[in-house]
């Protein structure tokens, strides 16, 4: 990989950091890369982006010494050092004491720049627990438009996630510090989530479904419909596509990618016939925004709920966006059978119960992140868990 021109494409707008650290997590063996973002690192201490790329290879190997000296350095340079954050949520918290440690998440394809946990110790003698999160303008996305102007809009908008308390940049606008509550909670294990469960967390995201998105709408940046479909962002490619250009290239993305990916026959001509339904009735065409779009996480994978003793979060909102009704449900749930999924929805009342195209769009959303993901448990499942069934919903609802 040459990273070096990777990295130049990135500062010239040709490529975006989330393409290059996928690239990175796929090599079997980065020691080349490493050493020529060493190289450029010491020529340029400035770069953020070699810094960034170097740092997420090494907290990737779990190296994280050296990943710290590199960040450190690089939050001096910029005058984002951590000495005097620590002053000031000491002062802002009227603290005693506070203790910090960098912390890193290896299995994380993209790791930011890591981030910092804090415990302070109150003047009470209690202790409270903040992170910090070190990252860039580029990814950080949408995560501060929500806790600015999305999360203050409701309590139960407030409740989805736990709340920033200090947010830092250096002067050019490209490095922020963002520090929030820590939370104390494990990643959501959907495989043996009963009913009772999944209502609870339906419960909470009927807060993004009752959001007026519309406020928010220009501040929202539309993502290349490349990024959702090579990456398996399925939020990213169904943003804008009630659009004729949107919609055909999702089905042309699945109809290639069904056949190539190495799926049974029986799947790959169902979801064959489930594309052609879907163009020849212009089903996403057909869908209303005003009717059938609302505020979207945008990766509300399994990791991003985080459940606690007596209550869940949903965090990194850093991807929201705009479409259809529940559509990030779809990432969230597939591990479940179709007729289980579809009917937990509708009892929570997920869809608008006047329109069937939603359902629809649904059903084929379950189909496309199905393919997106692309690992052998989905492609060896049995066809009557989600492909056979959804395929049937959507040829029963359109003929």
């Amino acid at each position: 990989m040459d990273i070096i021109g990777s990295v130049d494409d990135h500062a010239h707008g040709r490529r975006t950091a989330l393409e290059i650290s996928i690239a990175l997590w796929g090599l079997a063996d980065r020691a080349a890369v490493e050493k020529q973002l060493r190289e450029r690192v010491v020529l340029f201490p400035g770069d953020l982006y070699a810094s960034l790329f170097l740092v997420q290879i090494l907290c990737w190997a779990e190296r994280r010494k050296e990943a710290e000296r590199i960040v450190e350095g690089l939050l001096a340079a910029r005058d984002l050092g951590r000495k005097r954050l620590q002053e000031d949520l000491l002062a802002k918290f009227d603290a005693r004491s506070i203790r910090s440690e960098y912390v890193i998440f290896p299995n994380s394809t993209m790791q930011n720049i890591g981030f910092l946990g804090h415990v302070l110790t109150l003047k009470n003698g209690r202790s409270m627990e903040l992170l910090t999160k070190i990252t860039t303008e580029e990814l950080m996305g949408t995560e501060l438009l929500f806790h600015e102007r999305v999360a203050p809009a409701s309590k139960a908008m407030a409740s989805l996630a736990p709340g920033i308390v200090d947010v830092r940049k250096d002067g050019r606008s490209e490095l922020y510090l963002l520090t929030m509550e820590r939370v104390v909670g494990l990643p959501l294990v959907v495989d043996g989530m009963g009913d009772a469960t999944v209502d609870g967390l339906l419960d909470k995201y009927q807060a993004l479904l009752a959001f007026p998105w519309k406020d928010v709408v220009p501040d929202l940046r539309e993502r290349p419909l490349e990024i959702g479909l090579s990456h398996a962002y399925l939020v990213s490619a169904f943003q804008g596509c009630d659009r004729p250009g949107r919609a055909d290239a999702i089905h042309s993305w699945l109809a290639r990618n069904v056949n190539d990916r190495g799926y049974a026959p029986e799947v790959q001509q169902a979801v064959r016939s489930a594309i052609t339904l879907m163009h020849e009735h212009r089903v996403l065409e057909r869908l209303d925004p005003a009717v059938s779009f609302t505020l979207l996480h945008g990766d509300l994978h399994r990791n991003n709920v985080l459940v606690g003793k007596d209550r869940s979060w949903i965090i990194d909102w850093g991807k929201m966006a705009i479409g259809p009704r529940g559509i990030d449900l779809a990432v969230l749930f597939r591990r479940f059978p179709f007729d289980r999924t579809l009917g937990l929805l509708e009892r929570n009342k997920v869809f608008n119960g006047r329109c069937d195209l939603e359902r629809i769009t649904f059903s084929y959303a379950l189909i496309v992140v199905s393919v997106m993901i692309d690992i052998d448990p989905i492609k060896h499942e049995p066809p009557d868990h989600l492909f056979l069934p959804a395929v049937d919903f959507i040829a029963n609802a359109l003929n």
